[in-house]
């Protein structure tokens, strides 16, 4: 009995590995354009105030302590009533980072600016990297 269980395992797995196998082909060989995508845009408050901040390390050795400090201010930023959207990216340029913010108001900003984990973070960078701030109103 255990023999038969065994072969009947043994050929319903050959059978779904060649079927997978011909699947994989059949579609390789059919090959179809990929579909277009429709630009996705989020409206966001009109007063809404926007920032692109560049953080350009000044060495690699830095890049651990300002990921993990970068990572406490997002979270923190990201919990403030201010706040509409905040995110870091890594740019492929060595050694650069970028903040993408928006905000509700100058006010927020400013609350922004004294809390606790944004202080904590330009404490931490002071001297280890250089930061460019573009702040912008919406144009289109």
């Amino acid at each position: 009995m255990k023999r038969i269980l065994l072969f009947t395992v043994m050929l319903t797995g050959g059978l779904l590995f060649t079927s997978c196998n011909q699947q994989q082909a059949k579609t390789a060989e059919t090959t179809e354009p990929a579909p277009v995508v429709a630009e996705k845009t989020v409206e966001l408050p009109a007063d809404a105030i926007r920032i692109a901040a560049i953080v350009t390390l000044k060495d690699a050795a830095f890049a651990a302590d300002f990921e993990k400090v970068a990572a406490e201010v997002v979270a923190g930023s990201r919990a403030e009533e201010g706040c509409v959207y905040y995110e870091l990216g890594k740019s492929t340029t060595p050694l650069t980072y970028a903040f993408i913010e928006v905000w509700k108001s100058q006010d927020a900003i400013n609350t922004h600016n004294e809390t606790p984990h944004f202080k904590a973070f330009v404490k931490a960078i002071e001297g280890k990297a250089d930061l460019n701030v573009c702040m912008m109103n919406k144009l289109f």
